[in-house]
């Protein structure tokens, strides 16, 4: 199977809410500083890439759940959607402040990555890397 991957940027905090609510201010942050040099050089900006936090989140771009709902989002965007090999995960961006970032690492690292990882008897001989 080729590597095919995709980038999503993700918060995961004790509740569905309480992640909006640093996602949101952070995300607007982070697209204005990403988009400075576009908009300052009259460019145009990024294709699809999101302009709102709302669109961001509705596309799946943005996974801002609680570590329940972040591992079934990311599962689903991956598995059945669009059939990638992996996700790079874009946790920390624009102003959320550096504890939101670390619990949401720490979510990643024991909730949602023991479902991501493949066993050994899941590859055929010799694919395991």
């Amino acid at each position: 199977m080729p590597l095919l991957g995709m980038v999503r940027i993700v918060v995961i905090a004790e509740s569905d809410v309480e992640a909006r609510v640093l996602a949101a201010p952070a995300y607007a942050h982070w697209f204005e500083t990403f988009t400075f040099l576009s908009r300052t050089r009259n460019l145009s900006i990024p294709p699809n890439l999101p302009e709102s936090f709302e669109q961001a989140s509705d596309d799946g771009f943005c996974v801002v759940r609680s570590p329940s709902t972040a591992r079934q989002a990311l599962k689903s965007q991956e598995v059945i959607q669009a059939g990638v090999t992996y996700v790079m995960c874009q946790l920390a961006f624009g102003d959320l402040p550096l504890a939101a970032s670390l619990r949401t690492i720490s979510a990643i690292r024991s909730i949602i990555i023991p479902d991501f990882v493949p066993k050994a008897q899941d590859f055929g001989q010799g694919e395991l890397h």
